[in-house]
């Protein structure tokens, strides 16, 4: 979200939807066509057709003000992410009933999304104000890989393969309002039917000036410990390279040194719920469902050249938990461990 009361997707610009508007001026009057560049190309003759009607009929009316204008709009854009972070080692220790409840391990964790971006001009009459309403569709999945050096009840790896469904309205390059949906299943090795979930993410920006926006974001899943989440922040603009984005799950505060790079200080919330799977050791954990999150703060860079955007940064994780919350079982970290952390965004 900008200082506009936008809400920022960085990695990925607004697309735009092939079309061609016919707009013709005829004895005070205006109308305007909007043909699909695909009709276009298939049909370029009735679109001179059109064009050669207008003129001729200015012309019998004795009145030349007929005028023919075309945009052609860029055509859908796809985009890409892939991040990847590595958190070094740390103690942590839980709720066990028996035997020990100490332990420690470090955990990486990976992510890949794909997805196109389409505008839907047929949603345009909903706005006022000059934005565009747009339709994202893609894929996301992420995985944590966890090094474990006890016999503690805790996954092995944690990981979700998921569809991206989203509603957004746009204003330039930067995002208003945002629905989105990510249908697909929550897991740890083994695939069920019961490791399905659908979260879902919302989000808007309401402008108070040109400088300040207040925010509401928050998220809907069925698996979590609090199934409903969210609540108010803000983006401030303090002055031309410095803005204040109090939003979670990753409030920033960054200046732009140049066109290219951005140097900023934050934190950032990873994690999710998922269904771990069947075990004979502690019953009460077979195929239970856990919230992993990981609470981390830092500083890095983002470079953007053309259509690429490259980011790294390095930190500390401050908790890591796993809370068996149906089960009111959990194990957390005691200490803080540094953390590294790079991505690449692209979209065309």
């Amino acid at each position: 979200m900008d200082g506009k009361g936008h809400l920022r997707k960085s990695f990925f610009p607004c697309p735009s939807v092939p079309s061609v508007d016919i707009q013709i001026r005829f004895l005070g009057l205006f109308l305007q066509l909007p043909v699909a560049s695909a009709g276009i190309r298939c049909y370029p003759g009735f679109v001179k057709r059109i064009a050669l009607l207008a003129l001729s009929t200015a012309a019998f009316a004795g009145e030349a003000k007929t005028i023919v204008e075309t945009t052609v709009e860029s055509p859908a854009r796809t985009y890409f992410r892939s991040e990847a972070s590595y958190i070094a080692e740390a103690d942590y220790e839980g709720s066990a009933p028996r035997g020990t409840n100490k332990g420690s391990g470090s955990a990486w964790s990976g992510r890949l999304q794909l997805g196109v971006v389409r505008q839907l001009p047929s949603l345009h009459m909903l706005s006022n104000s000059g934005g565009t309403w747009q339709l994202r569709l893609g894929v996301d999945h992420e995985r944590f890989e966890f090094d474990h050096d006890s016999a503690l009840p805790l996954p092995s790896r944690l990981q979700h393969v998921a569809g991206v469904v989203a509603l957004e309205y746009t204003v330039g390059r930067q995002i208003g309002v945002i629905i989105e949906a990510r249908p697909g299943v929550y897991f740890e090795n083994d695939i069920g039917s019961n490791a399905w979930n659908c979260p879902v993410l919302f989000g808007v920006g309401i402008p108070i000036n040109d400088r300040f926006t207040l925010a509401i974001a928050g998220r809907v899943d069925p698996l979590g410990k609090y199934p409903v989440i969210g609540g108010p922040g803000f983006v401030w603009k303090i002055s031309d390279s410095v803005t204040l984005s109090a939003v979670p799950p990753e409030p920033r505060l960054t200046w732009t040194a140049t066109d290219e790079l951005k140097l900023w200080l934050g934190g950032e919330w990873a994690g999710g719920s998922f269904r771990t799977d069947k075990r004979t050791r502690e019953p009460a954990l077979s195929g239970a469902v856990v919230s992993y999150s990981d609470l981390r703060v830092g500083l890095g860079a983002t470079w953007t050249r053309g259509h690429w955007s490259l980011e790294a940064g390095a930190g500390v994780s401050v908790d890591r938990e796993w809370d068996y919350h149906r089960t009111d079982r959990t194990f957390s970290t005691s200490e803080a461990a540094p953390f590294i952390k790079f991505a690449a965004r692209a979209a065309w």
